[in-house]
């Protein structure tokens, strides 16, 4: 199927607090017409559908992805249904534009690309951090050979969290799969692979400082590739004055 110079018809499937922000998104660009919003909540659905001229709001996502008149997906749901959904949205034709993580783990992934290669549909996962003025900008400088050679990265990304944090969703390691690493945590990871492909050493801690729940609130990583090229990284849910921090030593 061939996307270009057409108005893709895309079906979002979540309409809670990341799926207002994609559907803001999609107002912003003419290239796409948002054909249906699907949540459990019909109103949430409704009201995301309004703001969109001939959108479907719906509560059953297998049926909105059977329709032929859909060319793609948004899926932007809790952890759990990521792989699921994205997968039948790819047996049934669609291109998936999919929230990290992606899946509660590897397995669910690898079943994910298996399913994208032989329907031979486009599958991706939102690493948006990658879009960011600041890693962008560096990214350019590094890859013009500004920096130099590779020799460290260092990272740190968190944010505090909120009163009731621990009753929330991403608290609940049968929906979520993990803590802050797998929510937050694969930005970074994603980020440190941009620069150093690859790694082939990874050693770290996954700790319980303060959210009493079963899933980690700080994750510590130490990274190295074939080329002894080293990163650390810091993620956590008890940065009460939340913080970005990305550092590229050459």
């Amino acid at each position: 199927m061939n996307l270009q110079n057409k108005q893709v018809r895309v079906a979002l499937i979540g309409a809670g607090g990341m799926g207002k922000r994609w559907a803001w998104a999609i107002r912003q660009t003419p290239q796409i017409h948002l054909t249906a919003v699907v949540d459990t909540d019909i109103k949430r659905a409704e009201t995301v559908a309004q703001d969109f001229k001939g959108c479907h709001p719906s509560t059953n996502w297998k049926r909105t992805l059977e329709r032929k008149d859909i060319q793609a997906a948004i899926v932007v749901v809790p952890h759990k249904w990521l792989a699921p959904i994205s997968r039948f949205a790819l047996m049934h034709g669609k291109h998936v534009l999919c929230e990290k993580p992606g899946a509660l783990n590897t397995r669910e992934i690898i079943g994910v690309l298996q399913e994208a290669k032989k329907s031979r549909r486009r599958y991706m996962i939102g690493f948006n951090s990658r879009f960011f003025p600041g890693p962008a900008t560096v990214k350019k400088l590094y890859d013009q050979r500004v920096i130099g050679k590779l020799l460290f990265i260092r990272a740190r990304f968190g944010f505090g969290g909120r009163m009731g944090y621990e009753k929330e969703w991403r608290h609940k390691k049968e929906v979520s799969g993990g803590g802050i690493l797998i929510d937050q945590g694969v930005h970074i990871i994603d980020l440190v692979r941009w620069f150093m492909g690859d790694v082939k050493v990874v050693g770290g801690l996954a700790s319980q400082v303060f959210w009493k729940s079963k899933v980690e609130d700080n994750g510590f990583l130490l990274f190295e590739n074939s080329k002894r090229q080293t990163a650390f990284i810091h993620v956590s849910w008890t940065q009460w004055d939340p913080m970005f921090s990305f550092e590229i030593y050459g």
